[in-house]
């Protein structure tokens, strides 16, 4: 078992872990979450955000990859990511509204997340495709896998 605190992987080797180093990739695993947090629903340009960070993509697809290892972020379908808080606030109000309505229009639906088509769309598709909602002409129902998720 690796001890992720002591070892550091470089992509090819395993060394050890410097505390400044780790703590320096701490703050900036922070950094990236809180950017997540704060945008919702409208999640950042991976590459806006590196060059605002002054990261390399290269750099910033590694930090990603490990906050989508640690669980803190989640990827719809490989076209963006969503805080993992996000994504759990999405499941909530699928299981809300379906719980008092059996139909929901993309209206609400944008409405409650503030978002615009270029990340609803892929959303709304990802949801279908996980078994989360089903879509019927221009409006979801609640899928077969919600009450799981």
């Amino acid at each position: 078992a690796v001890n992720r605190k002591l070892l550091n992987f470089d992509g090819l080797y395993y060394k050890p872990a410097d505390k400044g180093e780790q703590d320096g990739l701490d703050n900036l695993k922070q950094q990236v979450l809180s950017v997540f947090s704060r945008e919702r629903f409208t999640p950042p340009d991976i590459s806006a955000l590196s060059k605002d960070m002054n990261l390399t993509k290269n750099q910033m697809s590694k930090i990603i990859q490990l906050l989508l290892n640690e669980g803190k972020l989640h990827s719809v379908a490989g076209q963006f990511y969503l805080h993992q808080d996000v994504w759990d606030v999405w499941i909530t109000f699928l299981k809300k509204s379906f719980s008092g309505q059996s139909r929901l229009g993309v209206a609400s639906i944008r409405e409650f997340t503030g978002s615009t088509r270029k990340y609803l769309i892929p959303l709304l598709e990802f949801s279908d495709q996980q078994g989360l909602t089903r879509r019927e002409g221009d409006e979801r129902l609640a899928g077969p896998k919600l009450n799981d998720a």
